[in-house]
């Protein structure tokens, strides 16, 4: 992938759609996101990052223009309002700083992208597939509400909001480092996680990994989440990115119909998977 399109594609690739959607379409994404029962705000903001770039884009020449154009236009354009052309004019200092915004907006995204396509094409076919997976749950619509199962633990309520119906549903388990779990998937409840382990590496370091479990569609958002980029500081820290995570080891189990319990039935299979 080369040329000043990148930045399109690649957004594109973000909201799991096809490339060439209206900015219409696009935004239909973001209302989808919004309306879906399990978006979390993490993924509502990815997703409003990447609308925003194509309405920018909108104002500032075509969705679908190159950048190099994009990037003449807008200079051409902020040179016609540079404040030395227009003493006290508040209507063009307003527009300037207008398109400042949105050029801004462009830029980040397109600088993103550089970084995006320098990965191996295995990891970018990976992370196109998971937002499109994601993408098309919401597409879906919003979920019924699931009848509640509560277990008791320790003699308490079991309450959660990711409690499962009986059987006959699929969960999907995984390991993560819990450094990352904690800053990429801090809305899951504590009892998602199932378990924990550690790995000693070089220079006497331990890395402690956390086992989480989710029913499949919640399983494929929180996946999402870890292979998307996401922005840090951006004011301070311009064109810097936390790395994507891809997970290697996905366990996967379908709970029979007519048990009982289906979540304990999912958690003591995946631990005696992982050997927890």
């Amino acid at each position: 992938m080369g040329g000043d399109a990148n930045d399109i594609t690649y957004a594109y690739l973000q909201l799991g759609i096809k490339a060439g959607a209206t900015l219409a379409e696009i935004q239909a994404v973001l209302a989808r996101a919004e309306a879906y029962r399990f978006s979390t705000k993490a993924r509502v903001d990815h997703v409003r990052r990447f609308v925003e770039f194509f309405a920018a884009r909108e104002k500032l020449g075509g969705i679908n223009i190159p950048f190099a154009d994009i990037r003449k236009a807008y200079r051409r354009k902020a040179m016609e309002l540079h404040p030395d052309r227009n003493a006290g004019d508040k209507q063009s200092e307003d527009v300037l700083k207008d398109i400042n915004n949105n050029y801004g907006l462009v830029e980040k995204i397109h600088q993103q992208a550089k970084i995006f396509y320098k990965k191996s094409a295995e990891e970018q076919t990976e992370m196109a597939q998971q937002a499109r997976e994601t993408t098309a749950l919401e597409r879906g619509g919003q979920p019924k509400p699931e009848p509640r199962v509560e277990p008791a633990k320790r003699g308490r309520a079991y309450r959660s909001t990711f409690t499962s119906p009986v059987g006959g549903k699929k969960y999907m388990a995984a390991s993560v480092p819990r450094s990352i779990r904690t800053a990429r998937l801090s809305y899951l409840p504590p009892h998602v996680i199932i378990g924990h382990g550690s790995v000693k590496r070089e220079n006497d370091i331990t890395y402690i990994y956390d086992y989480f479990m989710l029913p499949e569609d919640q399983f494929l958002r929180a996946k999402g989440y870890l292979s998307a980029p996401e922005i840090i500081n951006p004011i301070l820290q311009y064109g810097k990115f936390n790395p994507p995570y891809i997970l290697k080891n996905t366990k996967e189990v379908f709970v029979p119909e007519g048990v009982r319990d289906a979540e304990a039935y999912a958690r003591d299979y995946f631990r005696k998977e992982f050997g927890i």
